[in-house]
């Protein structure tokens, strides 16, 4: 699998990962892609959404990293 970055510039904020959601890692698994990608990859426990000047406005819990069902990984 190759992932293309969209900006013809490198930015701090920008690129910096790709989520996959629980739906996208059993579509992984259904191809056999699933086993690469959690090996270079961390669970995403939480979500933070900030205000451009770092002010956190909401976090969100992204399920349990043990549980495949509601697993995200970064």
């Amino acid at each position: 699998m190759t992932v293309y970055e969209a900006h013809p510039v490198s930015s701090q904020d920008r690129g910096a990962f790709l989520t996959l959601a629980s739906n996208g890692i059993h579509a992984l698994r259904q191809i056999d892609a699933d086993t690469a990608v959690c090996a270079t990859s961390a669970p995403l426990r939480r979500m933070r959404v900030c205000t451009d000047d770092g002010q956190e406005i909401a976090t969100v819990a992204l399920g349990d990293s043990y549980e495949p069902v509601t697993e995200y990984r970064s």
